[in-house]
């Protein structure tokens, strides 16, 4: 109890969710590390009839461990992850704001009027309609991807259909590839992106006001499969855009 109380208490000092985050972390460790020392402790006190088999002790033990440390990375990786793809996206963001002083005006003259109407903070309704706000940030995440590619396992057969068609070593055309079982996978996000067969002859361009026309007809034909936007990109991309208008809304 005393432990609990203890930790409570340094929860409760934290002035931040990483910190608070951070000594869970430590806590949990340290718990299980006691727990499998003093089970250890009472089976060598134990008599020879209720001694448990050392393989099956050291199995109890591994289990602490590897239960612990599974929990502790987790907490870890809710702490940290995406931390510095956010941060990627909206230092790379103001520096392409600052090369193009008229997106720049543009976008403050938005938020400002936005501000205006509102008395001030802009609702999160508002906020997300912004239309030149929203071009900004889906050109940014397609230009500059803050994850650039990913890895995938295929988990069983599958035929690819490809957009355009390949030769293969023997000469023939193809327009699919088969893909067999725990087969690794490059999935190369920027070029998706970036790809001008898609995106047009200004796909290297960095030009916001794309997303408020039409955009072109071979992107929707190719079926992105992204979750967001056509954009080939994590699956985390939609909640970091939502941070960038929330910091350029202030």
């Amino acid at each position: 109890m005393e432990g609990d109380e203890a930790l409570a208490k340094q929860i409760g000092q934290a002035k931040d969710l990483l910190s608070i985050l951070s000594t869970l972390s430590t806590r949990v460790m340290s718990r299980f590390l006691m727990q499998s020392s003093t089970q250890v402790k009472a089976n060598m006190e134990d008599s020879e009839e209720d001694k448990l088999p050392d393989k099956e002790v050291l199995g109890q033990v591994m289990n602490y461990v590897l239960w612990s440390s599974g929990l502790s990375n987790r907490i870890r990786s809710f702490a940290f992850a995406a931390t510095d793809t956010t941060s990627n996206a909206l230092s790379r963001t103001l520096h392409l704001l600052a090369l193009h002083p008229e997106v720049q005006e543009h976008l403050r003259t938005e938020v400002i009027e936005a501000r205006r109407i509102n008395n001030g903070d802009i609702p999160y309704d508002d906020l997300v309609s912004l239309p030149y706000m929203d071009a900004v940030c889906r050109e940014t995440l397609r230009l500059h991807a803050p994850v650039p590619n990913v890895t995938r396992i295929a988990r069983q057969d599958i035929v690819l259909p490809l957009l355009t068609p390949i030769k293969g070593i023997d000469g023939r055309e193809m327009d699919s590839i088969l893909v067999p079982k725990d087969t690794k996978i490059f999935v190369a996000i920027l070029n998706a992106n970036r790809d001008p067969l898609l995106w047009g002859p200004d796909s290297l361009m960095w030009r916001p006001e794309r997303w408020l026309a039409s955009l072109p007809e071979a992107l929707h034909e190719a079926h992105m499969p992204g979750i967001y936007s056509h954009l080939s990109v994590h699956f985390d991309a939609f909640n970091r855009q939502l941070g960038l208008k929330a910091l350029f809304s202030v």
